[in-house]
């Protein structure tokens, strides 16, 4: 969790910074299909690939969420939100992940229903990447 919000902090640092225009939001989309087909499989990766992983998101989620305000102050606001709200809806699914391992019980209807929606946020991922592609709006 702490890769991701130090990703996420250094993307929206860079775009604050006025980074001009970048394919974070081929990356992102990426990183989506990546990390659901990996719940989709149901294979645990090693800590360091999956802080690795978390980290690329969090620095293409910052990078992809450019304020459109136009005073500084109301730009400051809006990244900092958008950075908090990240950083705590990650939390959550953490919080709700562990408490259910501590527990020692994962039920089969869940842990079914979490890989059914990891193939589901992998498959539109990728339809989304297609798309883009055959439109030629990649990169």
């Amino acid at each position: 969790m702490a890769a991701f919000v130090i990703g996420v902090a250094a993307g929206l640092t860079a775009i604050a910074s006025g980074v001009g225009q970048t394919s974070a939001a081929d990356v992102l989309l990426a990183g989506a299909f990546a990390s659901g087909a990996l719940v989709a499989m149901a294979r645990p990766l090693p800590t360091l690939a999956c802080a690795l992983l978390a980290a690329i998101a969090g620095v293409a989620l910052g990078l992809d969420s450019p304020p459109e305000a136009i005073s500084i102050a109301v730009a400051t606001a809006t990244l900092l939100g958008t950075g908090l709200g990240a950083s705590l809806a990650l939390a959550v699914i953490v919080a709700g992940t562990s408490y259910h391992r501590q527990r020692g019980r994962v039920e089969l209807g869940a842990a079914s229903g979490a890989r059914i929606l990891g193939s589901w946020i992998a498959a539109s991922a990728v339809l989304v990447l297609a798309l883009r592609f055959a439109r030629g709006q990649m990169f």
